[in-house]
């Protein structure tokens, strides 16, 4: 595969922002000790903290690092009417990553913003995970955000990284499915919504067993590509963990991308993944190329620890060591 990383990297920076809509979260990583509590069981002292974006978060991160403009739609959660602390903390963390005001559009929702809090013990072994979970109460706010922005941007790149927290709803992919957009969709079954229509989206991307739950049945990944392809999503590319990836394109021809390295975490790599896919293919590469540039993307960040993101730099620099 050729790659110049100079021009790639001038024509991301170059090409018009990438649309990220969905579920925004804040994934908190503390590390600390355990030992019994006084009062029986155990306790978790905790001596460090660290703060990254998550979900659709991440999605858009991922753009960033790899210096893509982009715009983001999602929602936070509020306390006493105003963003809680989490959403707060979102906040930081999108300016610190170049998404500043004018180029994101948070909802504000009356539960609390979504938090992933992870447990890690001094060799680094998750102790335990505690959520707290952020359910939109008017999806509607969302569609004539994104109606508005469709106006004005007829025809744009979009990733849709549902996380069943409300953002993305039945009238949304109605609406993205009506439009100009060239759509990417990250889904989640369990939000009943149903993502694909006649040649939408232009790619579906689930794992396999959000495949299996799109599909209604468990059978072989080659076999649940070619249903969900019928379903009337235009390229299905489903990834499969350790056992990297498989794409059907639009021509029906099916291709498995192994994994490139060794997970030491694989937590957001599937955003890395949809990140990588919408990035290339907004400057016109091939989807083939763009499947296999996402999937060393992908390989640079799970050999990080926690929710992380891949650099062009990072890319290039796997891609000379890999074989794909």
């Amino acid at each position: 595969m050729d790659f110049d990383r100079s021009e790639i990297a001038s024509a991301l920076s170059k090409a018009a922002p990438v649309l990220v809509i969905g579920d925004i979260m804040l994934d908190q990583y503390l590390v600390g000790k355990v030992g019994s509590c006084p009062e029986g069981g155990e306790k978790f002292v905790v001596c460090g903290t660290k703060n990254v974006l998550g979900g659709a978060g991440n999605v858009a991160t991922n753009l960033r690092a790899l210096g893509v403009k982009v715009h983001l739609i999602s929602a936070v959660g509020t306390y006493d009417r105003k963003i809680d602390d989490a959403g707060r903390i979102i906040l930081a963390l999108l300016d610190e990553a170049g998404i500043k005001e004018n180029d994101r559009h948070l909802i504000n929702s009356m539960h609390h913003t979504t938090v992933k809090a992870r447990m890690y013990d001094d060799e680094k072994r998750v102790s335990m995970r505690v959520d707290r979970d952020l359910l939109l109460e008017n999806p509607q706010e969302v569609v004539a955000v994104v109606n508005n922005y469709l106006n004005e941007c007829p025809a744009p790149v979009v990733i849709v990284s549902d996380y069943a927290k409300g953002v993305v709803s039945q009238e949304l992919i109605r609406l993205l499915a009506s439009s100009k957009a060239t759509v990417f969709v990250d889904p989640k079954p369990k939000n009943n919504v149903k993502y694909t229509a006649n040649g939408f989206p232009f790619v579906l991307r689930p794992n396999k067993a959000e495949a299996s739950e799109i599909a209604g049945f468990k059978v072989d990944e080659e076999h649940l590509a070619r249903v969900l392809q019928s379903h009337g999503a235009r390229n299905v590319i489903i990834t499969l963990g350790k056992e990297g990836m498989i794409v059907l394109d639009e021509k029906g021809t099916l291709t498995r991308m192994p994994a490139l390295a060794s997970a030491v975490d694989v937590t957001g790599a599937g955003d890395t993944v949809i990140a990588g896919l919408a990035a290339f293919h907004s400057i016109g590469l091939p989807l083939r190329t763009c499947c296999e540039l996402a999937s060393v993307a992908a390989a640079v960040v799970i050999q990080k620890s926690g929710t992380a993101t891949a650099t062009i730099d990072e890319i290039d620099a796997l891609r000379q060591n890999v074989k794909i």
